[in-house]
Order: structure tokens, then C-alpha cells, then sequence
């Protein structure tokens, strides 16, 4: 195996177990190069794997091996060689290496993350000659008395992603963004395909009371409505919509769906005394006559 147009082979062999330990020596020893170095490393972390680790999710090792391929690609291209077509291998191994981490089952409790552990895992990419996700912008600091500095920063990254139109972290992003987008249109695109759970809802009641714009105020109302309108929360703000919105149509909205146990004395006399136009004595109208069928 000592023929150059054998190392393919050899490289097989290691990654195989099949090689002897003078094989590879000779393939890893100090006259190699240093992709041969890397291979290395990958293999005696391969090798001193726990086996009581559990094997991770498929999700689990394509979002590993993505990290460590886009890394890769990131960084500098190495200078052709007869070992460069290895590098995806490589790559691969050492994502799974990762996997085996991520699937850790009985080395204790798993990570936590903050913002500020994945901002300075961006910073030590970029101290390494590769690019980091994240912008900075409206910086805040100040001099403490031990030379630190104190730190306030927005940051920002982008981010892309193809997931289900139920996937939690797919829905935390519509309810945010229709919360807080300045854009008209992504606000409608975000009521139009938000999906069920607390958060979801929430951001749902705070677009049907307070978004500036009718259009996603009425959608919201509407989406509200069809995705759980016999729940408390919803029914809440069905009330403040027929108590403070200016719309007729949203308020007639609001009190069809709006459960027989809220209508009653009490919601008539409110309506009466804010009844000031042909739009107020149409709600009064259709309230007495949704406690009129109720009384039968």
C-alpha cells in the first residue's frame, strides 16, 4: 500500500479498521499533510466514542453535519490534492461525532444556550477567518470601575428555514413578526398562516385590538375566531372588540361568535348608552336579538 495511487485504499482500510498500525502510521505520521492530520484526529475521536451514547435523531445529525459542512465551505478552500475529495468525509464524521453529543442520554442534564453563548461562538468563528450570522447595531456601553465595559446591543441575524406550517419554532416566528413588523403585508402574510397554541392566540388578540391597519385587525378577528372562538381568552377579547372597535363589521363579527353566557343585561345596557349612530344601534340590534332567541 505504499504506492502513491494506493492511499485511496489505505485511507479506506483506516477509516474501515482494516489497517495495521504500521499502515497507518505511515499514513498519519509527520510527513503527512495536514488534511491527513485532520482524518486523524476524526479517527481517534471515533474511536473513543462512549457507546453508551445515544444515537441522535436524524434531524438531529442533518442539523449537525449542515454546521460542520457550511463551516467548512466558509472557510478558505484547500489547494487540490490527492486527499481534498476526503474533506467531505471528513465532514461528515465529525457531524456525526456531533450527533453523538446532541443524542447524550445519561451524561447529565443537556446545555442551555443563551443569545450571548451563540453571539461569541460567532465571534470565535470570525477570530478563526470565517464569517459569523450576526449583525450588530444601536450600541450602548459604559466604563465600569474595573475597566470592563457594559454592553447593549440589537442583534440581528437572518435566518432561513423550511419547516411544517406547524413547527413551534415556525409559529413563535408569525406571532412575533405579527406583533412587530412594520410591514403591512408581512403582518397579513403572518395572520394568514399562523397556526394554534398560547402564543400564537396571544399575538392573534393583540393584532384584532391594537394592529393600526383594519385589514389585519379584521383577519386576526376572523383567524381568532376560527381557531378557538369558545375560549376564554378569545371570548375576553371578542368583548373588548364589541366594546372599543370602530368597526361595525368587526363588532357584529365579534358578537355572533361571542358564547350566550356573555350576552345578557349588562352588555344591552352598555351598548344603549353608546349607541350614537346607524353602525352602534345596528350592534344594539343584533345584541337584543341574540338575547331574545337566548330568552326562548
Amino acid at each position: 500500500m505504499d504506492h502513491p495511487d494506493n492511499y485511496d485504499a489505505l485511507i479506506d482500510a483506516l477509516f474501515e479498521g482494516r489497517a495495521t498500525p504500521e499502515e497507518a502510521a505511515r499514513l498519519l505520521g509527520d510527513t503527512a499533510g495536514d488534511e491527513l492530520e485532520e482524518l486523524a484526529e476524526i479517527v481517534d475521536t471515533l474511536s473513543r466514542i462512549d457507546p453508551s451514547l445515544r444515537t441522535p435523531s436524524e434531524s438531529q445529525f442533518r442539523s449537525a453535519r449542515k454546521a460542520v459542512l457550511d463551516r467548512i465551505v466558509a472557510a478558505e478552500a484547500p489547494a487540490p490534492g490527492r486527499f481534498s475529495r476526503w474533506l467531505p468525509l471528513a465532514a461528515a464524521l465529525a457531524a456525526f461525532v456531533v450527533g453523538l453529543a446532541i443524542g447524550r442520554s445519561d451524561a447529565g442534564p443537556a446545555e442551555t444556550l443563551t443569545l450571548t453563548d451563540l453571539v461569541e461562538r460567532g465571534a470565535r468563528q470570525t477570530a478563526a477567518g470565517m464569517s459569523t450570522p450576526f449583525r450588530y447595531s444601536n450600541l450602548r456601553l459604559r466604563e465600569l470601575d474595573d475597566g470592563n465595559l457594559a454592553m447593549s446591543v440589537d442583534v440581528a441575524a437572518e435566518l432561513d428555514l423550511v419547516r411544517p406550517k406547524d413547527d413551534l419554532l415556525v409559529n413563535d416566528i408569525l406571532a412575533s413578526s405579527l406583533v412587530n413588523d412594520a410591514s403591512l403585508g408581512t403582518r397579513l402574510k403572518a395572520v394568514r398562516y399562523a397556526g394554534a397554541g398560547p402564543h400564537v392566540r396571544r399575538a392573534l388578540i393583540a393584532a384584532a385590538l391594537d394592529d393600526p391597519d383594519f385589514s389585519v385587525r379584521l383577519r386576526a378577528l376572523e383567524r381568532l375566531i376560527e381557531r378557538n372562538a369558545p375560549a376564554a381568552e378569545t371570548q375576553e377579547a371578542l368583548l373588548a372588540v364589541i366594546a372599543n372597535e370602530e368597526s361595525v363589521v368587526m363588532r357584529l363579527l365579534a358578537l355572533e361568535a361571542l358564547d350566550d353566557d356573555y350576552i345578557g343585561s349588562d352588555l344591552i345596557e352598555t351598548l344603549d348608552n353608546e349607541t350614537a349612530g346607524d353602525g352602534e344601534a345596528a350592534v344594539l340590534w343584533y345584541a337584543r336579538q341574540r338575547l331574545d332567541r337566548r330568552s326562548l
